[in-house]
């Protein structure tokens, strides 16, 4: 590739040869799904001299797991000298991403039996999203009791994991003690509980899940609303459903892609045709989605 591909600041020689503009430039490339100039920009890197930068490495690793090149990113890593936990979790990361969650579990393995580094706060969270997606709750329990044995559990990304995981894995009791014993819940952590209740079809326990959220003042966000209107959908409660259209207007959300899917759905489930065209006429008006985002409703 020619320099002509290379953003501005990297096409002169004579500009300064520092990581950080490689860096930048990576980001440009990950944003604008350019594989080609990731490659011209490691061979800049080679070039100059920065191939050992352990800085770029770990953003040229980021770029070729999240771009679902994992031969390139495992090569890659396997040259590090001594990777650490944010190269790691960035490999364990994108293969859980990507569908490929035993690989990440082999990885989160290999990463425990080389330690240092012990996995952090990003690394369990990934590790557990692997375990969930293959059902494993043993490897789930034990990653539990590693989070708890490295005082991780009151970060709200691996408290929600781990809860998440148990909902996953069909143990809603285990996942509800979680939630129950967490001492940072954060409206995440209250929408992992909703959506842990409509997976185990509890539907009850979601609603009053909802309840509880708002009695603590809490304002709910799309994610929020969506897991509602499954609930109401999948009980086939018109009333409630209804009740929440009036919340989604009121809070702001009817523009919101998700919610007014959610909506739609949740209109056709209940077999109200009239409402489904009305709704559906007033969002055309409000979304800017294509037609057929809402054709899986009629």
């Amino acid at each position: 590739m020619s320099d002509a591909s290379l953003p501005p600041s990297l096409r002169d020689p004579r500009d300064p040869r520092e990581p950080l503009s490689i860096a930048r430039a990576l980001t440009h490339a990950l944003l604008a799904r350019s594989a080609p100039l990731a490659f011209a920009l490691h061979a800049r890197t080679i070039s100059l001299g920065l191939a050992s930068s352990r800085f770029l490495l770990t953003h040229f690793l980021n770029f070729y797991s999240k771009s679902n090149l994992p031969s390139l990113a495992l090569s890659l890593f396997i040259s590090l000298p001594r990777p650490d936990v944010v190269q790691w979790t960035s490999l364990i990361s994108s293969h859980s991403q990507l569908g490929r969650p035993h690989e990440a579990l082999k990885l989160f393995v290999s990463m425990l039996r080389l330690a240092p580094p012990l996995p952090n706060d990003f690394t369990i969270p990934c590790a557990l999203k692997a375990s969930a997606s293959v059902g494993d709750l043993g490897f789930g329990r034990l990653m539990h009791a590693l989070s708890v044995k490295l005082g991780l559990m009151s970060h709200p990304f691996v408290s929600c994991a781990v809860h998440d995981m148990y909902a996953k894995c069909a143990r809603p009791e285990l996942a509800a003690a979680v939630f129950d014993e967490s001492t940072n819940r954060t409206l995440a952590s209250w929408n992992a509980v909703i959506s842990g209740h409509v997976l185990n079809t509890n539907h009850g326990g979601a609603v009053g899940t909802f309840l509880e959220l708002r009695r603590e003042g809490l304002e709910p966000n799309s994610i929020t609303l969506c897991a509602f209107l499954n609930a109401c959908a999948d009980a086939c409660w018109l009333f409630e459903g209804t009740e929440l259209h009036a919340l989604v207007v009121k809070l702001g959300y009817e523009a919101c892609v998700s919610v007014a899917n959610g909506l739609i759905d949740f209109y056709g489930k209940m077999e109200e045709k009239n409402n489904v065209l009305a709704y559906f006429a007033r969002c055309e008006g409000l979304v800017s989605q294509p037609l057929s985002t809402w054709c899986r409703s009629f």
